[in-house]
């Protein structure tokens, strides 16, 4: 390690004041599925369609109802009974308590498609919390490259500072020697100066990078943080026919649009069973309290057959369905624009793979070229055959190649990444239902 290295690692850490957290990609990703804010709002829209499902549930309950009452008069009335003797025919207070039981009997399947509409769009939002998590993962991906990015920039930067400063402590030997001139000393000290800007231009980009990825992984942005490099990069292996194929049926916007589409049917269906008859059993309980007059029974015991038939309703119904089948067939347009967005953005990202490796070979050999122009200028300089303005260029040009190399570099893992989120799926298979895949089956076959 040289003395800049670790004067700046000093800095660094007396700067944060406490030990850096290191972080690996897939610790990263996993902290943001816990903690990010967009996961935490879809998870709570979640919870609440798992509520409506059990709320629809409750349909199927009994209904039990107590009630009691109470009258007073102005007087009790009474009667001459059978044998000549006052009766009681109305008292002046009564009171009674009445207990009911109802139980629904979903003859018309209204009940039935409440619910299965209800776990209809829960399963959406398990999907919509898929592709939630799946924005997320590439947000916290990108925000990781760009912090290994800007922190292979501060590398390059620092070594095109130890190797100016090497040059310039160099020429002002030769400067006290008079072996060269004023103007040639001052081309490395002004070389100096300019690494020295670029290399804290280059510090300060990786700060911003590192309050990015802190604020991406939902936590205070001023989090010490440490991120580890990604050595290898990955190649898919996968063609553009099939990564579609894989995509149309992974990717969770697809599915949760194809859980919302049954969803909706059974909604529509369930409306259209509003118009028809409903159908209940039930009994009732009813029990005297205090006196009671002539003809009334203490304790009574009744059961009940409720048939109840809209009669006015059904002009509403009628506009409701079509309102219904209209939310459906809305529904079905957009399946069919988001599989054909899927497709071109799966292509794209494709393409923008392919171009970003082009250009990480490309950016190779440049800097397997440089790499040797600066050498080949050093040995030059060194024989008396290269000015030191060709020993500069030849610097400036190395450094620009490592730089565009460390670009092409992350170019590339931020395009893979950007083509997982376009699959779906982070090892391009397919998902594990593909062989009954999510499609919307009438009356919600494909519901849970």
């Amino acid at each position: 390690m040289t003395t800049l290295s670790v004067f700046s690692a000093i800095a660094s850490l007396l700067q944060t004041g406490t030990p850096s957290t290191v972080l690996t990609i897939d610790e990263a990703v996993a902290l943001a599925e816990k903690s990010a804010f967009a996961i935490a709002i879809q998870r709570t829209s979640l919870e609440k369609a798992r509520l409506a499902v059990e709320i629809a549930q409750k349909g199927y309950n009994p209904n039990i109802n107590a009630n009691a009452s109470f009258s007073s008069g102005d007087a009790a009335i009474y009667g001459v009974g059978n044998d000549g003797k006052p009766q009681l025919i109305n008292p002046r207070e009564s009171s009674s308590v009445i207990a009911s039981l109802s139980f629904p009997l979903d003859i018309n399947g209204s009940l039935r498609n409440r619910l299965r509409a209800a776990r209809g769009n829960r399963a959406a939002t398990e999907e919509t919390l898929n592709a939630t998590m799946r924005d997320v993962r590439l947000s916290v991906r990108t925000a990781y490259f760009a912090v290994l990015r800007a922190q292979a920039s501060v590398t390059v930067q620092r070594q095109a500072l130890e190797q100016a400063t090497a040059q310039r402590d160099r020429a002002k030997l030769q400067f006290q020697a008079d072996q060269i001139a004023k103007v040639d000393l001052t081309r490395f000290e002004t070389q100096v100066v300019q690494s020295q800007g670029d290399l804290s231009n280059a510090e300060n980009t990786l700060q911003l990078a590192r309050n990015s990825l802190n604020q991406a992984l939902a936590r205070p942005i001023e989090t010490p943080l440490e991120v580890v490099d990604i050595p290898d990069l990955k190649d898919p292996n996968l063609t553009a026919d099939a990564a579609v194929t894989i995509a149309v049926q992974a990717r969770p916007e697809i599915r949760a649009q194809k859980r919302t589409i049954s969803a909706l049917e059974n909604t529509r269906l369930a409306t259209e069973a509003s118009d028809d008859p409903t159908l209940a059993v039930g009994s009732q309980f009813t029990r005297q309290l205090g006196e009671v007059g002539l003809n009334t029974q203490r304790s009574s015991m009744v059961g009940t057959i409720t048939l109840s038939i809209p009669i006015t309703a059904s002009g509403i119904v009628r506009k409701q369905v079509q309102q219904a089948r209209q939310d459906e067939q809305l529904a079905q347009i957009q399946l069919k624009q988001l599989e054909l967005n899927v497709s071109a953005e799966v292509r794209s990202a494709l393409t923008n793979l392919t171009s970003a490796r082009t250009r990480y070979n490309s950016a190779t050999q440049q800097v397997t070229l440089a790499e040797e122009v600066y050498r080949i200028s050093i040995v030059r300089r060194d024989a008396g055959e290269a000015t030191y303005v060709e020993v500069i260029d030849a610097q400036t040009s190395l450094t620009q190649a490592r730089n565009q190399l460390n670009s092409a570099r992350f170019d590339y893992l931020t395009a893979y990444s950007q083509l997982q989120r376009a699959v779906g799926s982070d090892n391009f298979t397919l998902p594990a239902d593909a062989a009954t895949p999510n499609r919307a089956t009438p009356n919600g076959a494909n519901s849970k």
